[in-house]
């Protein structure tokens, strides 16, 4: 098998080109370096659209694991999500631009990196910055650094905390 283009409607210009030898697809472009290949002088997207409960996203992996990553958007919440390794979620944000990284839920904090026991959350609320390093759950001694914006104090607490991050033993340096 040959070639094959598509032509705009003067007949002058390939806009759509089949490279056979090269197995390869060009759009704006008669010779595409890569499978598909999209080309133009002004801006390029491409549009995935789902159903209003659907994902709409693009899968990655090889001949073994046909999905090992994903890159999505969730119509349902509106979250766009980052799956890694195993196509597991790795980071997501959500409709309210809050970045979860290694978890997909208690995202009410402006960064959440790592679970509730092991991570870092940066969190906003009224007039307090409050940076949790480390762990912050019953289990786990941890430190934790206080900010608050209003007086200006850094705190540095050692202690052992609750699911919320709330100190139940706190030792204050």
């Amino acid at each position: 098998g040959g070639d094959i283009n598509f032509y705009e409607d003067t007949g002058t210009t390939a806009k759509l080109f089949w490279d056979a030898s090269a197995e390869s697809l060009g759009i704006g472009t008669t010779s595409p370096g890569r499978l598909l290949e999209l080309n133009t002088d002004g801006e390029a997207f491409v549009r995935i659209r789902s159903s209003d409960s659907g994902n709409a996203g693009l899968e990655f992996g090889d001949q073994s694991d046909s999905v090992q990553g994903a890159i999505f958007m969730n119509a349902s919440d509106n979250s766009l999500r980052f799956n890694g390794f195993d196509n597991a979620e790795r980071m997501r944000i959500d409709s309210s631009g809050n970045v979860g990284i290694g978890t997909s839920s208690n995202l009410n904090d402006q960064l959440t990196v790592g679970t509730s026991t092991d991570g870092f959350s940066a969190k906003v609320s009224g007039a307090v910055t409050t940076v949790r390093l480390g762990g912050h759950d019953s289990t786990v001694a941890a430190g934790r650094f206080d900010y608050d914006r209003s007086s200006g104090a850094l705190t540095y607490k050692e202690g052992t905390y609750d699911s919320e991050g709330d100190a139940l033993i706190t030792v204050t340096n």
